[in-house]
């Protein structure tokens, strides 16, 4: 799926004589930045699933070449030329390589927020909402909060304490895209967290959140199989037998 939203593209760029080398160089570093992730995300790497950071993307120079009409040869190079000026660093495996774009935060962090205030700007010079849906639409936009990276999750959750796990919770409303149940978006992140932290211990008060005692499956009684008969052998045939051992 295409990753949707604004990527900053600063004008010292232009400084920056590894990406400025040519145009192939300055292609593919926009095309990381705008296909790295810009929240974490369970990905397969080296044969187990892994999260990705915001900022890095597992990709290959096959898929990069392909995309921008440039050889293979050069994609290499160029990766390589990034990774030595400390761009990017990369790890490869069998099937692909994990690239990530290094100071991401730095440069990339706020962009979603910064795109927000863009939408919280009084609409001057915008077509005015034609329809009670259209305005709708148009509020909710304007009203979404700024998407917490799982990093600002867990260090609120260390800084205030709570016996709750991060990861569930980010994950959890990341799937909903922010969204609460109700279908309003989360406004206030932090206090959502202290929302779950206080279910999370009233349930466990309860006694709801104790383990429940499984069993051990009952094995039947060893059962011995049935005795066979024994059938008596003609003397014809034990004769026979015997002389076909004696001749071994």
């Amino acid at each position: 799926m295409k990753q949707k939203g604004w990527i900053k593209l600063y004008r010292d760029l232009l400084d920056n004589p590894t990406v400025m080398k040519d145009g192939d160089h300055l292609a593919v570093w926009i095309w990381l930045l705008m296909n790295a992730t810009s929240k974490r995300k369970p990905v397969r790497f080296g044969g187990e699933q892994i999260y990705l950071k915001p900022g890095e993307l597992t990709t290959g120079r096959k898929k990069i070449a392909s995309a921008l009409r440039i050889s293979e040869y050069k994609v290499q190079r160029i990766l390589s030329m990034f990774e030595n000026a400390q761009q990017i660093a990369q790890r490869t495996d069998r099937q692909c390589r994990l690239i990530t774009i290094l100071n991401w935060n730095k440069y990339q962090e706020r962009a979603q927020r910064n795109a927000q205030d863009v939408h919280n700007e009084p609409p001057t010079n915008r077509q005015r909402p034609d329809t009670k849906q259209e305005g709708e639409k148009g509020r909710s936009e304007r009203e979404y909060p700024h998407a917490p990276s799982f990093e600002e999750v867990r260090d609120y959750v260390e800084e205030k304490g709570y016996q709750m796990d991060p990861e569930a919770f980010f994950d959890y409303y990341s799937e909903s895209n922010w969204i609460k149940k109700n279908g309003q978006p989360i406004v206030d992140w932090k206090a959502s967290v202290r929302t779950w932290a206080r279910r999370e211990r009233e349930f466990k008060k309860s006694g709801n959140g104790s383990k429940p005692v499984i069993e051990p499956p009952k094995y039947k009684e060893f059962e011995p199989e049935p005795e066979i008969d024994a059938v008596e052998m003609p003397d014809s045939v034990r004769a026979a037998v015997n002389s076909i051992l004696k001749e071994v």
